[in-house]
């Protein structure tokens, strides 16, 4: 069986018009791409949807995915650590709903930021098994730190962090080790479990105010978690603010610099060099920002601020010069959840607070989040690729907003060729409907 998309608006990465197509898929392929008009043949088996205008568009990519964050109070760190909050079985089942939320989102790709207890290894698994619905995964595991990092924030006479054994503690979402041998030993057992990516926390900051003092790792072990990943075939993201620290993961081989507060034009520099990602995530501050007046201190709120204000202005730069960047932030703390539509709200502010065109966004979101999904065959509608497509009422290119409403703008999602969402039945009504009048003008 195939599928006929005929005459939809085509919206390609960082294109800036859409254009009338018709798009054939094969199995999980797209076989054709061919102009508006043109009339495939299609046996009875096929499906063929007339789209009438409807915009079609890659699959969007979210990149920092904490799947088992459910309205995850920071407060309660300094009582509980991540992955401790909830039984295991709990969150492998709340982490499997916010998938299938990111599905029905438009979100076809999921990046994993860290999570606890192999949740995306054994989701993606699921997934791949058809055991339950989802999006594609590319699994982070724990977070690596050090002893006594800002991750190891629960109070110490609670005994909640099980002894070291050869080096190595492990807790909820959290590794702590110390030195090139316990590293080298941590990332390496993360692999082979099935991580793909080797989340890690060279600072603290991001929505608090950074500890200048503060070093997560020194610099042979920063370097030694890099080369250790990367001699495995993983890549290494690193919870990273400071201008000096953006510089010092980039040198050390860092892949993805995570929220990036303190990038500068020396940071977008080396990152262009490097071919280094990043995953800001601005949205977290802005809530931040937006919470009533009174909800944190004026001490608090204030380096917040100046972060947001910093980052929505070198964020269009880091763009024009060649940085790869992909959308995605904290989703599952209290304050930005993970709620249907929610994954999208950030595309409003990079448009109307950073300056940024739609189509720019939109291509973080598709053809550079295939790229962090390390899947050149996603992110684009062309013959060859990957049959990842979202159906859509409206022009995203003129109103970016209207993804962050997918109830009422989302009419389908495809994902390796097979509908997750389908609400066209009345597009292959109208299709039967005129073969059949063509049928019987034939007999006639």
């Amino acid at each position: 069986m195939r599928t006929i998309l005929k005459n939809a608006s085509i919206l390609r990465p960082f294109a800036k018009n859409l254009v009338r197509s018709s798009i054939l898929i094969e199995g999980n392929k797209i076989a054709e791409v061919r102009p508006a008009g043109y009339e495939p043949p299609h046996g009875a088996d096929d499906r063929v949807l007339d789209l009438d205008g409807l915009t079609v568009m890659p699959g969007m990519t979210t990149a920092h995915w904490h799947g088992e964050y459910t309205y995850l109070s920071l407060n309660d760190l300094s009582t509980v650590y991540i992955g401790q909050h909830k039984p295991p079985s709990y969150q492998a089942a709340v982490a499997a709903a916010h998938l299938r939320n990111a599905v029905a989102s438009g979100f076809t790709s999921v990046a994993g930021a860290g999570c606890s207890f192999d949740i995306d290894v054994a989701l993606k698994l699921a997934i791949k098994d058809g055991a339950i619905d989802g999006p594609r995964i590319r699994a982070a595991g724990r977070h690596i730190n050090s002893s006594g990092s800002d991750n190891d924030r629960a109070k110490w006479w609670l005994n909640l962090k099980p002894a070291y054994e050869a080096g190595v503690s492990m807790v909820g979402s959290e590794i702590f080790a110390d030195g090139e041998d316990a590293l080298r030993r941590a990332v390496r057992n993360e692999i082979q479990r099935g991580v793909e990516i080797i989340k890690i926390f060279p600072t603290d900051g991001h929505g608090i105010t950074p500890n200048p003092n503060y070093r997560g790792y020194t610099n042979v072990e920063l370097r030694t978690i890099c080369e250790t990943a990367h001699d495995r075939g993983a890549v290494v993201r690193a919870h990273t603010v400071g201008s000096e620290a953006i510089r010092e993961c980039i040198e050390a081989g860092v892949d993805i610099i995570d929220h990036g507060d303190g990038l500068d034009d020396a940071c977008i520099e080396a990152m262009v060099k490097a071919g280094t990602m990043l995953v800001p995530s601005i949205m977290f501050l802005k809530t931040l920002i937006d919470m009533p007046k009174g909800s944190l201190p004026d001490a608090m709120l204030e380096p917040v601020k100046a972060d947001y204000n910093a980052m929505i202005r070198i964020i269009p730069r880091a763009h024009q010069a060649g940085i790869v960047i992909v959308p995605g932030d904290d989703y599952g703390v209290n304050f930005i959840p993970h709620i249907l539509g929610m994954y999208a709200r950030d595309m409003k502010l990079y448009v109307e607070e950073g300056g940024l065109a739609p189509t720019d966004v939109l291509g973080w979101a598709t053809g550079n989040g295939a790229r962090l999904m390390n899947q050149p065959d996603l992110g684009d509608i062309a013959a060859g690729k990957t049959a990842d497509l979202l159906v859509v009422v409206g022009n995203p290119l003129e109103d970016v907003t209207i993804l962050a409403d997918p109830a009422t703008s989302l009419r389908a999602v495809m994902i390796d060729g097979r509908f997750h969402k389908d609400e066209l039945a009345i597009y292959e009504q109208r299709e039967g409907a005129a073969r059949d009048q063509v049928r019987r003008q034939g007999a006639a």
